[in-house]
């Protein structure tokens, strides 16, 4: 009988025992809410409407004034991309048919309903003429001489130190080149021409 009682009571104890060590290394649930909290804290926070701040910080970048001109410009640069490869061809107006320089200006900004119809040289007379720092995708960059007016460019992307430009060339049809580094092209560089801008906004005057 008393061995019975003592073989119990150390069982007892053991169990006691036991438990206090579970409960002793129980994880500290304050500690883990701490982790939590201050994960929530520092995680960065999305602001409202950040879709719509990051539009309108691209709109700035580009120099647009308002979403129809920005929308306007990305249009037309996204539409001639759509020609890169088309054969050179001297006098050409349709993808079909082939593109010489003036042509793809004039069926590109068809396409947007603007009137760009005429050789390059009648094109560098339309719309507003800006400088080559104040370019924006969209715009037209002339090349020539002195004399005159002999190719037109669509401007594809600015860069800090870089502009690179969609064209018609004679030897290689519809290509993208980088032109501010380009002494071929600088050379050649007379002027750029805002049509864009002259087409939505003083067209809205006049109306």
């Amino acid at each position: 009988m008393k061995k019975t009682l003592l073989f119990l009571s150390i069982f007892f104890i053991g169990c006691q025992n036991v438990e206090f060590r579970r409960l002793s290394f129980k994880p500290d649930a304050s500690k883990n809410i701490k982790k939590e909290r201050h994960v929530a804290e520092n995680k960065p926070k999305r602001k409202p409407g950040s879709n719509t701040y990051k539009a309108a910080s691209k709109k700035r970048v580009l120099g647009a004034k308002s979403s129809q001109e920005y929308d306007l410009r990305n249009t037309i640069v996204q539409q001639t991309k759509s020609f890169v490869g088309v054969p050179y061809q001297y006098g050409g107006k349709t993808p079909n048919d082939g593109f010489d320089c003036s042509g793809l200006v004039s069926y590109v900004f068809g396409l947007s309903g603007m009137d760009l119809t005429g050789s390059s040289a009648s094109q560098a007379l339309k719309g507003k003429q800006i400088a080559l720092k104040d370019v924006k995708i969209g715009d037209l960059v002339f090349f020539g001489n002195n004399v005159r007016v002999t190719h037109v460019a669509i401007v594809e992307s600015v860069k800090a130190d870089k502009l690179y430009v969609l064209h018609s060339t004679s030897s290689r049809g519809v290509i993208r080149s980088e032109i501010r580094n380009s002494k071929y092209w600088m050379d050649r560089y007379l002027h750029c021409q805002d049509f864009v801008s002259t087409h939505i906004y003083e067209d809205i005057a006049l109306d």
